[in-house]
């Protein structure tokens, strides 16, 4: 199990820190490039990565 968290967690190296924020006991961070998309119609940025707590 430690080895397939630490595989995971080195996906993350190199990548650029984009954001993090917080909400009450919600945390979030995004890394990567910002990757350009539509939604509802609207064109937005989409991160590459995120991860939520």
């Amino acid at each position: 199990m430690k080895e397939k968290i630490k595989a995971e967690i080195e996906k993350l190296v190199g990548l650029k820190l984009q954001y993090a924020g917080r909400a009450s006991n919600l945390f979030w961070i995004g890394f990567g490039d910002m990757i350009q998309g539509t939604k509802g119609g609207k064109t937005l940025l989409f991160i590459y990565l995120s991860l939520f707590n």
